[in-house]
């Protein structure tokens, strides 16, 4: 497998160790909890980053095909740490997959999304993506830890 591909897979690794880490000093009540009514919970931000990684980094690279109903991944509720743990460990097992039958000329190949109304990409664009949106989450994922620890540990 080419350098590039290896190295995205690492960078992806990284960022879901960064969320099982948070997960890991958080209690299961944590993951529903949100500090303000228009905040997503831990639960709902860790779905919403997985579904997405899963479309950028495997259905667009294999045509843009997709079953993702990104609606749904807004209303997780009651997700335990067993369920999120679970739901990491399978995209990642997917997305080593999905990257291990690219080529580099893949990346220079156009696909079209039909969740953006047929806007097309390139595959190399939609991988970045992918990376950089979980990037930006699991921030999100680190912000709530951080709130929930200081709010329940403080009263």
């Amino acid at each position: 497998m080419n350098t590039l591909f290896v190295d995205f897979l690492e960078r992806m690794e990284f960022l879901y160790q960064e969320i099982r880490n948070d997960l890991a000093r958080l209690p299961e009540e944590a993951l529903d909890w949100s500090p303000a009514e228009d905040m997503n919970s831990i639960g709902i931000l860790l779905t919403h980053l997985v579904g997405a990684a899963q479309y950028w980094a495997c259905d667009m690279p294999a045509g843009g095909d997709s079953t993702r109903v990104r609606s749904i991944e807004f209303e997780a509720a009651g997700t335990t740490h067993a369920q999120l743990q679970d739901l990491l460990e399978t995209s990642m097992v997917r997305m080593k997959a999905s990257i291990a039958t690219l080529t580099l000329a893949d990346l220079e190949r156009e696909v079209s999304s039909a969740m953006f109304a047929g806007e097309t990409f390139t595959v190399s664009w939609c991988l970045m993506h992918a990376m950089e949106h979980s990037a930006t989450h699991v921030g999100h994922i680190q912000l709530m830890r951080h709130y929930w620890q200081n709010i329940h540990t403080s009263a």
